[in-house]
């Protein structure tokens, strides 16, 4: 796992035009597609029950060519501002989807 804020924005570039798949909670950091590899895969975290309707990723994901894939998970209530929350990630399905990947076919759970 890369944490992408821990590198200066030129290592970043290289790191993802290197990578398969990139994952992460809705936000900004997917910006970083567009210099992925085509083909490659997107997974976007996002909040179950508050963000159903938000698509941006999926259509960016797709005009580049990437393959792209989503995993609602529970905010914390936390954070006051709608889809700005922390996320708990179930593993169990967040490994399910990462095996179903087309990189990761073949892999033993």
């Amino acid at each position: 796992m890369v944490y992408l804020e821990e590198h200066s924005w030129e290592k970043q570039i290289e790191m993802v035009s290197e990578a398969s798949v990139i994952l992460g909670p809705h936000g900004a950091g997917f910006t970083h597609m567009y210099v992925l590899p085509k083909g490659s895969s997107v997974v976007e975290l996002r909040i179950g029950g508050a963000d159903y309707y938000n698509n941006c990723l999926f259509n960016m994901a797709n005009s580049l060519g990437h393959h792209y894939y989503y995993l609602f998970c529970q905010g914390t209530g936390v954070c006051s501002i709608p889809g700005d929350d922390n996320l708990m990630v179930n593993c169990d399905e967040l490994r399910q989807l990462l095996l179903n990947l087309p990189d990761f076919q073949g892999l033993a759970a």
